[in-house]
């Protein structure tokens, strides 16, 4: 795998952005940490993150916080463009990214805020991404009223 990781590095210039996700995903997936591989993966996608799309923005974060690996300039791109971009995200992309933030206990605050102020379509939201938003707020400690009650209004309608 180590091998592949080494060549994969050498060619991420000619990747396009999705095969940068692809890559962490994989890493992910299969429990591999490289961490040169992964550092070039974020080096090399921060320089066109903002052509990055929702899935494009959450799967490398999702990625980082299933490994024991952090990289801070990659996931404040990561938070930056995403919130340039939150008002079109899924349900999934809101519980993702903000669910990869808590696990990976870091605070972006102006990120969770415009996760918070935009997931009030919340009716939308299936029960797992309402217990994901739940557990993330939790872990970051957040206590936005309004929010929480639109999470517990909607996860009991799940319920009945």
């Amino acid at each position: 795998m180590y091998s592949l990781a080494s060549a994969a590095r050498r060619r991420l210039p000619d990747f396009k952005q999705r095969r940068f996700n692809y890559l962490a995903w994989a890493d992910a997936v299969l429990n591999v940490v490289s961490e040169p591989l992964l550092h070039s993966i974020a080096a090399a996608a921060i320089r066109t993150i903002s052509d990055f799309g929702e899935r494009d923005l959450s799967r490398p974060a999702w990625s980082m916080a299933m490994l024991p690996f952090m990289n801070p300039p990659g996931l404040d791109a990561i938070a930056s463009s995403a919130r340039r971009k939150i008002a079109e995200y899924s349900p999934q992309g809101f519980a993702m990214t903000l669910w990869a933030f808590a696990n990976l206990v870091v605070l972006n605050c102006p990120l969770r805020d415009s996760i918070a102020a935009s997931s009030m379509r919340i009716c939308e939201f299936a029960p797992n991404h309402l217990a994901n938003m739940a557990w993330s707020l939790a872990v970051l400690d957040y206590q936005n009223v309004p929010l929480l009650q639109s999470i517990s209004s909607a996860a009991r309608r799940s319920l009945s």
